[in-house]
């Protein structure tokens, strides 16, 4: 990308994540990869609606002008007073993410390793100043559904069809993905059979950085087929590239003693 692009880049971006006032009757259309989201201002009421179209992970724009037909399938908030500013702020999607690297993996014991994660945020649609309150969430890309652990006994995830990589220009780009820095290390005496992982995601900060959304860093320590694994969070954002912001809160706080199953030493059950 040359200099000139990637200054247009830069710049489209920060436009679209900076809050916007609508004036009574304005409208306004965010597009993020597949998804085109409408936001309405109306005396007293915001209006949102979402549809997902194409194939362009890349893409990304702020623009104002006439909204879809009002038959189309409108949300809407009433209010008591006039709300005029309107912003979007990515999150992490609300339930855990099942990975693999793209072949399997040994890992002996005692060693560790650094894998690269590309993971799909979800859009959140704020309104207010000082009181923001939240509209509305929305996946730029539907994921699948998968059931990590035993039938009796397990969560529901969803499932990423792009791998977990070791290095950071294998990982796949996309304007509504984050990059999850993941260290796996074995502190067994067995080795580990690294074929699937469970990423506890709603635990996760975001931060925007030069190229990329990041999360924080996320360490698994496999204990052994019978263990639960010890799952640790990085306090500081990754330093991989530099970071120029800190994007909203985790949707879950930490727990101290974490631990759960993360490894495939189970099985798993797609759906």
């Amino acid at each position: 990308m040359s200099n000139m692009a990637e200054a247009s880049q830069i710049e489209i971006e920060r436009e679209f994540w900076e809050p916007r006032t609508l004036e009574v009757e304005d409208s306004a259309r965010w597009t993020l990869g597949p998804l085109s989201l409408w936001v309405r201002r109306r005396t007293h009421e915001w209006w949102v609606y979402s549809e997902r179209e194409g194939t362009n992970d890349l893409a990304m724009g702020f623009s104002r002008g006439r909204p879809p037909k009002e038959s189309a399938d409108w949300k809407r908030w009433a209010f008591t007073e006039d709300v005029k500013t309107v912003r979007m702020v990515p999150v992490t999607p609300n339930r855990s993410v099942v990975a693999r690297p793209k072949t399997g993996l040994r890992i002996p014991p005692g060693n560790e390793v650094v894998f690269f994660v590309s993971i799909p945020f979800w859009l959140q649609v704020w309104v207010g100043e000082e009181r923001r309150i939240l509209l509305t969430e929305e996946a730029p890309r539907v994921l699948s559904n998968t059931w990590f652990g035993e039938p009796t006994e397990g969560e529901l995830c969803f499932s990423l069809k792009t791998g977990a990589s070791r290095s950071l220009e294998d990982v796949k780009r996309g304007s509504y993905r984050f990059v999850c820095p993941l260290l796996i290390a074995n502190r067994s005496t067995e080795e580990l059979d690294f074929q699937k992982v469970c990423l506890p995601v709603p635990y996760l900060q975001l931060f925007r950085g030069e190229r990329r959304f990041w999360s924080n860093q996320v360490s698994l320590s496999y204990l052994g087929k019978s263990q639960f694994s010890a799952v640790a969070f990085a306090a500081e954002p990754p330093t991989c590239e530099k970071i120029h912001e800190t994007l909203g809160e985790p949707r879950l706080r930490e727990r101290k003693g974490f631990f759960r199953r993360s490894f495939d030493t189970i099985r798993t059950f797609g759906f």
